[in-house]
């Protein structure tokens, strides 16, 4: 298996996991709305955050494995 193929599978799980918890966020969202209670922990808020950071990571991550694969080096 080429080292790029694998990459995709891992950023493929990856992506699977960080989209079921922004799924949990935003049913945690809407409970919280329906129930007219906008009151966060920190530890939301801060999961949150790191959720956003992890999927700009995942993106460039992404964009990077595409530049490496099209990457041809010059011949010496």
């Amino acid at each position: 298996m080429k080292a790029g193929t694998n990459a995709r599978e891992k950023l493929r799980q990856a992506e699977t996991e960080l989209l079921t918890a922004q799924r949990l966020q935003v049913r945690r969202l809407i409970e919280n709305a329906k129930a007219q209670r906008f009151v966060h922990s920190t530890l939301f808020m801060n999961a949150q955050s790191a959720l956003v950071n992890v999927m700009g990571e995942l993106q460039m991550t992404e964009n990077l494995i595409g530049a490496f694969e099209r990457w041809e080096p010059e011949a010496a």
